[in-house]
């Protein structure tokens, strides 16, 4: 059995850790085990299951306390400790640079860049991380992305080899019960609710979403699945706009998939991304999507998804005049990202990198 040490910020339910921890639980065992170097003291929700399933837990605490020297120290120790290692798996481009130089330095023969993202937040520190992340291929000598836009994002002309963001599928499939369950529970029964999945974060631009919500109608309710740094700054917004009875945000919910059933029609005005997973969760189950035009089309699945440019009056428009009858999905079209079928391609790219070396 080959141990595989992911590099990740945290063990959040981020989109990121979510697709690890998918492929953790579908992933033959008895010949990959994944153990997690992670970039915070804070636990994560899904640190009992990891080491419920076998996994290993390695902390460092240079995104509490921006200490690179330390850092670096750290990790000769660690890669001097644990020769176990001969494939690390990069998730954390911001500084995937320093660990995969100082992996390479200690003979890890193995080590996979993985692109989850298609661009950056236009700021200093947005800026910083972008320029981080165009080291990672001098010092990685296997690419993965989630998509072709991702990939070429991260790798430039380099190769790299698409890995879907895959899921259960079947979790995802409309179910009355939990439709009337959830609506029910937050008073719904007569609303027409907007579904978004997402971290409220800057590029997921929640910023968007409450100025279109105060220019639909009452009947219109947006219901926000997923917590992140920008939660607190945009729940004041929302009460001060008087719209906490018309965007509700539910916070991180490891049931997330239940939310879909009780969902109208579901949208993602994103800044940027690599490949959505959660446009793919809504399609499964039979939502109409209205995405950002800066999204790939590569998500557009069954047909039921439209690419809008970030103009408030178009989506507007698009949301009052859109057909919110769902359509039921033909789960064959979506075996791509089927989380069985992608974990077998993820063994295989392991098995020839290992024969490889």
């Amino acid at each position: 059995m080959e141990r595989i040490l992911f590099f990740v910020p945290n063990l959040f339910s981020g989109g990121t850790e979510t697709f690890i921890m998918n492929m953790y639980r579908n992933i033959d065992r008895t010949k990959y085990q994944f153990d997690f170097a992670v970039h915070t003291n804070k636990k994560g929700v899904f640190e009992e299951e990891i080491e419920k399933l076998g996994g290993r837990i390695f902390r460092f605490s240079i995104k509490d306390d921006k200490n690179f020297i330390r850092y670096g120290k750290e990790l000769n120790s660690f890669f001097d400790n644990h020769k176990e290692y001969k494939i690390v798996h990069s998730c954390m481009p911001s500084i995937a640079w320093i660990y995969l130089k100082i992996a390479k330095k200690h003979g890890v023969n193995v080590r996979i860049a993985h692109s989850h993202s298609a661009g950056f937040d236009h700021n200093f520190r947005g800026i910083l991380k972008h320029i981080n992340t165009m080291f990672i291929k001098n010092y990685s000598n296997l690419n993965l992305a989630c998509s072709n836009l991702a990939g070429k994002y991260m790798f430039g002309n380099k190769d790299f080899t698409v890995v879907h963001n895959a899921i259960d599928i079947n979790k995802y499939v409309y179910n009355g019960e939990s439709r009337n369950d959830i609506r029910n529970r937050l008073g719904l029964d007569d609303k027409i609710v907007i579904g978004h999945v997402g971290r409220i974060s800057k590029e997921k631009n929640h910023l968007f979403m409450i100025e279109l919500m105060k220019r639909l109608p009452n009947k219109y309710v947006l219901l926000c699945v997923g917590s992140g740094p920008d939660q607190g700054k945009i729940q004041k917004i929302i009460n001060e706009e008087n719209l906490s009875n018309r965007i509700i945000l539910v916070g991180n919910k490891l049931d997330a998939y239940k939310y879909y059933s009780a969902f109208d029609l579901f949208i993602l005005p994103s800044l940027y991304e690599g490949l959505p997973t959660v446009a793919v969760e809504a399609q499964v189950s039979g939502l109409k999507c209205l995405l950002s035009s800066n999204i790939t089309d590569e998500v557009n699945i069954n047909g039921d998804v439209k690419f809008i440019e970030l103009d408030i009056e178009k989506w507007k428009s698009n949301i009052l005049k859109m057909n919110i009858e769902r359509n039921k999905a033909d789960l064959l079209s979506f075996k791509s990202y089927d989380i069985k079928y992608e974990a077998k391609v993820l063994e295989k790219i392991y098995e020839s990198a290992l024969g490889d070396k």
